[in-house]
C-alpha cells in the first residue's frame, strides 16, 4: 500500500496483494482517513495513495521530504502533535496519538486524530513511524453539537427547577441528570443507579397513587404519562414533582425504558393549597362575594351571595349581575369599567333586588383582576339595609324630636343626660350644652331625688315607667306639673344602652282642672245664692218700680246683665272676662257701631270670674241710669269710660276706672241713693268707688286691687244679697 511518488502501477504487483490492497483501500475510504511512513535511517517519508484525497490537496503537496509532513497541521497544534510523538518515543513506547486542528484544502476548520507506531531495532533505537491520520471534523462537530445540547439542556433544566432521568427496566438502571441534587438536594451517587431510594423517599401518601397510577399507564399501553407526587428532600420536607415522560416498548409491548423529567412544583401547589383555602374561605363567607365579567357575567358566587340575593350558584353564573340584581348605582357600568382601568378599585352604596323582589342597600366594593388581559371584576357586598332603615329612622325620630312640643332626652343608665331636644330647652329653661352631662336629679326638688332614683333603678331593670305625674324645677327654680314617660334603649344582645325621656308639660291640664274644680265651686255656690240673689234684685226691683212697665225694664235689664257676664265666663272657661269686652258687650244695647258718643279706652285688664259680674252689674246700672236721666237720654250727651293700672307687686294689680258723663241733663245730687246707686256702691266689697254728681254729668270713679298670682284663693265678698233689705 505504500508508494513513492509516483504511485507504481497495478502490473507491477502479485495479485494477492492487490486484492489485499484494495480492500485496505476501500475501508480507508470508508473511514476517511490515510496512512504515512517516515523512515528515520534514510529520512524520507511516504503517503499511501489516498492521501490527497482525505486531504483535499494537489498530490504534488505530498512530498517525500519529512520537513514538509506538517504543512497541513494548525500551526499552533504542531508543538502539541510533536510532543506525543517526542513523549512516546522518551518513553520507549511504540504507540502515540494526537488530536489536533488542521487544513482541508482551503479550510481551516477541519479536524484530524493521528494513531502513530513506533517501529525500534534491536538496539531500541527509533526506525521508523508508521501512522494513520483520520478526518474527524464530523465527529467533533456532533460532539460540539451533543455538548451544546446538554450544556442548553443543563442550562434549561436549571431554570427550570427539573431533572431529567432514563430508567432502563431490562436491566434495572436509572440514569438521572444533575438537577437531582438541586431539586431533591440528593446528588446522583447519593440516589444510586437503582429505583429503590427513589421509592423510599415517596410520600407515603402518594405510594398507592403511583402504583394504581403505573399499572393503568404502563399496562393499559399508554405511551405517555403525566403525574404529580412527592417526594422527601435531604433537609427532610417534601417536595412536590410534575413527573412527566413517556414509556418504550418493545415488539411485544413490553415496556422496557421510561425516560421523562421531573419539574419542581412545590410553589405551585402552595399558591394552590393558598388559593384553595383562600376560595373555601371566599365560599363559606357570609358576605356576598362574586366574581363577574363584563360581557360573560357572572363567573363565581359563593354562599354568601346566594344567602342575601337568594340565588343559587346554577342561577347566577353566566347572568350580568346588573341584570339580575336589578341594580340602580350612581355611575353608569361604562364609566365603572373606564373607573377600574384607571383606579384598579371603586365603592359606592347601590340598591338591589333580591329574589322575589326584596329590595336591599348594599355597600359593595370592585376590585378589578387583570387574567393574562382577560378583565374581571370582583365584587364584595356587605348589607346595609338594617343600617339604613336605622338611620332613615333615626333621622325621623330626630326630625320629630327637634319638632315635638313635649321635652325629650337621653339618660345614661347612671342618669346623666346625654342629648336634649330644642323643646326641654323651652320646658326647663336649660340649654343642651347645660344640661347634658348634668345628672337628671337637676330637674327635681331634692324632697323628690329619692323617688327619682327608685323611678331608674326600675328602668334599670328594663322595665318601662310611666307616664306618671310629677312636678319639676326649671333652670329659675320655677316648678312645674309634668307627665313623664321613661323606657330603657337596648343593644341587640339585650343589654341595657341607655334610657329615653319624654317629659309632657300638663301645666295648662292642671290649670284647667283648678278652673274646673273652682267652677264646680262656683257654680255650687251661684246655685245656691242664684235664687237669693234674684230674690233680692227682684224685691228691690220691685220696691223702687213706678209700675209694672218700669219693674219689668230694670229687673229684665240686671237679669241680663247677669247672664252676660255668665256667658263671657263660661266661654273663657272661668278664666275671667276681659274689661273692654265686658264694657262692650253691656253698651252694646245703647249706641250704634258708629256712635262717637261713647268712647271706651284703656289696656288689656283680664277680671277674675269673681269680678266679672259685680263689675256686670255696675256697667248695667250706669248705663241704664244715663239712659233715663243722665248723657244718653239727649242725642247731645257723651260718656267717656277709661282705665289704668298700676302694679305694686308681682302678686298686685290695682285697677283705676272712671266712668264719666258730659252733655246731659242738669244733674242734682239725690238726697238718698236708689237701688241703682246702692248696687254700685255696695257690689264690690273690696272697691273703693266714689259718685261725683257735677251739674254737666255723673263721674263715677272705681278702684280695685286685683290678686293675680295663680295661687291666689281670694274670694271677693258679694253685696248683692245685702240689697234686700234697701
Amino acid at each position: 500500500m505504500w508508494k513513492t511518488i509516483p504511485y507504481p502501477t497495478v502490473d507491477t504487483l502479485p495479485a494477492a496483494l492487490v486484492e489485499s490492497e484494495e480492500r485496505l483501500r476501500l475501508a480507508a475510504e470508508a473511514a476517511d482517513l490515510f496512512a504515512w511512513e517516515l523512515d528515520l535511517e534514510n529520512n524520507t517519508l511516504k503517503w499511501s495513495h489516498n492521501a490527497a484525497r482525505v486531504l483535499n490537496c494537489a498530490a504534488d503537496q505530498l512530498t517525500s521530504d519529512p520537513a514538509q509532513r506538517d504543512f497541513f497541521i494548525n500551526l499552533d497544534d504542531r508543538l502539541e502533535v510533536l510532543n506525543a510523538y517526542e513523549n512516546a518515543k522518551a518513553a520507549r513506547s511504540d504507540k502515540f496519538d494526537a488530536s489536533f486542528r488542521g487544513l482541508e484544502g482551503d479550510k481551516d476548520h477541519a479536524f484530524w486524530r493521528m494513531f502513530g507506531r513506533i517501529i525500534y531495532d534491536d538496539l531500541g533505537v527509533a526506525t521508523r513511524v508508521v501512522a494513520a491520520t483520520q478526518n474527524i471534523t464530523f465527529q467533533k462537530n456532533a460532539e460540539e453539537e451533543l455538548r451544546l445540547l446538554a450544556q442548553r439542556l443543563a442550562t434549561a433544566e436549571e431554570a427550570a427547577g427539573t431533572l431529567i432521568y432514563d430508567w432502563n427496566l431490562r436491566t434495572g438502571e436509572v440514569w438521572r441528570s444533575a438537577g437531582t441534587e438541586r431539586v431533591l438536594g440528593w446528588t446522583a451517587q447519593e440516589m444510586g443507579t437503582s429505583m429503590a431510594k427513589w421509592a423510599e423517599l415517596l410520600h407515603p401518601a402518594d405510594a398507592p397513587h403511583m402504583k394504581a397510577m403505573a399499572q393503568a399507564d404502563f399496562t393499559l399501553f399508554n405511551d405517555h404519562f403525566v403525574v404529580e407526587y412527592r417526594l422527601r428532600h435531604k433537609l427532610g420536607h417534601y417536595v412536590w414533582l410534575l413527573d412527566s415522560g413517556r414509556v418504550y416498548r418493545d415488539a411485544q409491548g413490553n415496556v422496557f425504558r421510561v425516560a421523562g423529567a421531573l419539574v419542581d412544583i412545590s410553589s405551585r401547589k402552595r399558591a394552590e393549597a393558598s388559593s384553595n383555602r383562600q376560595a373555601a374561605m371566599i365560599n363559606l363567607s357570609f358576605e356576598p362575594i362574586f366574581v363577574w365579567h363584563p360581557e360573560r357575567g357572572i363567573v363565581e358566587w359563593n354562599q354568601g351571595a346566594q344567602q342575601l340575593y337568594g340565588y343559587t350558584r346554577e342561577e347566577a353564573i353566566g347572568q350580568p349581575s346588573d341584570t339580575l340584581l336589578q341594580t340602580i348605582r350612581p355611575i353608569t357600568q361604562e364609566k365603572l369599567l373606564e373607573i377600574l382601568k384607571t383606579e384598579n378599585s371603586w365603592q359606592a352604596e347601590l340598591q338591589r333586588n333580591a329574589k322575589g323582589g326584596r329590595q336591599l342597600i348594599v355597600e359593595s366594593r370592585y376590585q378589578l383582576i387583570d387574567v393574562d388581559g382577560d378583565i374581571l371584576i370582583l365584587e364584595t357586598d356587605h348589607d346595609i339595609s338594617e343600617r339604613k332603615r336605622a338611620e332613615t329612622y333615626t333621622a325621623r325620630m330626630a326630625a320629630v324630636a327637634l319638632a315635638s312640643h313635649d321635652a325629650l332626652f337621653g339618660i345614661t343608665p347612671q342618669g346623666y343626660i346625654e342629648t336634649w331636644n330644642p323643646a326641654a330647652q323651652r320646658v326647663f329653661g336649660y340649654s343642651a350644652n347645660e344640661a347634658i352631662g348634668q345628672h337628671v336629679r337637676i330637674l327635681a326638688l331634692s324632697a323628690m331625688h329619692e323617688g327619682q332614683s327608685k323611678i331608674l333603678r326600675q328602668v334599670q331593670n328594663s322595665e318601662t315607667v310611666g307616664p306618671y305625674e310629677a312636678r319639676r324645677v326649671r333652670k329659675d327654680g320655677s316648678t312645674i306639673d309634668v307627665s313623664v314617660a321613661i323606657a330603657p334603649v337596648k343593644a341587640p344582645d339585650g343589654s341595657l344602652l341607655s334610657l329615653s325621656v319624654a317629659v309632657h308639660d300638663i301645666s295648662d291640664r292642671k290649670e284647667w282642672e283648678a278652673r274646673q274644680w273652682l267652677m264646680n265651686r262656683e257654680l255650687v255656690h251661684r246655685n245656691k245664692n242664684s235664687f237669693a240673689v234674684l230674690q233680692g234684685i227682684m224685691r228691690s226691683t220691685l220696691r223702687h218700680s213706678v209700675n209694672p212697665k218700669d219693674f219689668a225694664d230694670a229687673f229684665s235689664g240686671r237679669l241680663h246683665s247677669l247672664a252676660a257676664a255668665q256667658d263671657m265666663l263660661t266661654a273663657s272657661d272661668w278664666r275671667g272676662a276681659e274689661l273692654g269686652a265686658l264694657l262692650r258687650h253691656q253698651l252694646a244695647a245703647y249706641a250704634m257701631p258708629d256712635d262717637t258718643r261713647l268712647v271706651i279706652s284703656g289696656p288689656q285688664v283680664n277680671l277674675p270670674p269673681e269680678y266679672a259680674v259685680p263689675f256686670s252689674l255696675i256697667f248695667n246700672e250706669l248705663a241704664t241710669n244715663a239712659v233715663k236721666f243722665g248723657a244718653l237720654s239727649v242725642p247731645t250727651g257723651s260718656i267717656q269710660i277709661y282705665w289704668r293700672t298700676e302694679r305694686p307687686s308681682r302678686e298686685k294689680l290695682v285697677l283705676f276706672l272712671t266712668w264719666r258723663e258730659r252733655g246731659g241733663p242738669l244733674v242734682v245730687s239725690p238726697e238718698k241713693l236708689g237701688f241703682g246707686l246702692t248696687l254700685i256702691q255696695k257690689s264690690i266689697a273690696d272697691a273703693k268707688i266714689e259718685n261725683e254728681f257735677a251739674p254737666d254729668g255723673l263721674t263715677c270713679k272705681i278702684e280695685l286691687t286685683l290678686k293675680t298670682a295663680r295661687t291666689s284663693k281670694f274670694r271677693p265678698k258679694s253685696s248683692i244679697s245685702s240689697l234686700r233689705s234697701h
